[in-house]
């Protein structure tokens, strides 16, 4: 067992190994629990990195409110263009988590070789999901207001024959970022 999975066992969190398809290392805080990779090595820089920075988010509840975080983070991740607002508050709580796992890992002497480019790769991942997000909505009302502005008829049309080209409209953005998605995780 390496240091890092001894000091979460010492908070008293469950580590378990999750089998699913997001191959993500995650803190669930209801549970106290950390999940991670069903194959991944525990014992290489970047499995224990991701582990102090799961736990870092494990003292973060400790330190300030846990329901209030809780709330926070639950509006941060929602799955709706309103959690938009919501983004400085996530990347507060993804920065203090990787300088929280900095300090563990150092505690607990870890190498830290390689913990910047690893921590700066997971904050990106939220920046560049935020950036295709607004790119979207963006995008979406740029269009709709050029066919708006440019084409007066559009809007006198009878409202059946408009809706196919509203979704079409609607569906180019999104599957552009759809595609940007794909290319920007496969150079990671």
């Amino acid at each position: 067992m390496n240091n890092i999975v001894a000091k979460i066992t010492e908070q008293g969190l469950l580590i378990e190994k999750d089998y699913g398809i997001q191959k993500n290392f995650a803190y669930h805080s209801g549970g106290n629990l950390i999940t991670y990779p069903a194959f991944e090595d525990l014992n290489k820089p970047k499995a224990m990195f991701a582990l102090a920075h799961e736990l870092g988010h494990h003292y973060q509840r400790q330190h300030f409110s846990k329901n209030l975080l809780d709330s926070f983070s639950g509006l941060a991740r929602m799955n709706h263009w309103f959690h938009l607002f919501f983004f400085p508050y996530l990347l507060w709580e993804e920065i203090d988590a990787w300088i929280r796992a900095w300090k563990i890992c150092r505690e607990a002497k870890v190498s830290l070789k390689g913990f910047i480019p690893i921590a700066l790769r997971g904050l990106f991942s939220y920046v560049k999901s935020f950036i295709c997000q607004i790119f979207t909505i963006v995008l979406t009302i740029y269009i709709l207001a050029v066919l708006i502005v440019n084409d007066i008829d559009f809007i006198h049309e009878s409202i059946i024959s408009v809706i196919p080209t509203i979704v079409f409209i609607m569906l180019i953005p999104l599957i552009m970022t759809f595609f940007l998605r794909i290319n920007i995780h496969r150079r990671i």
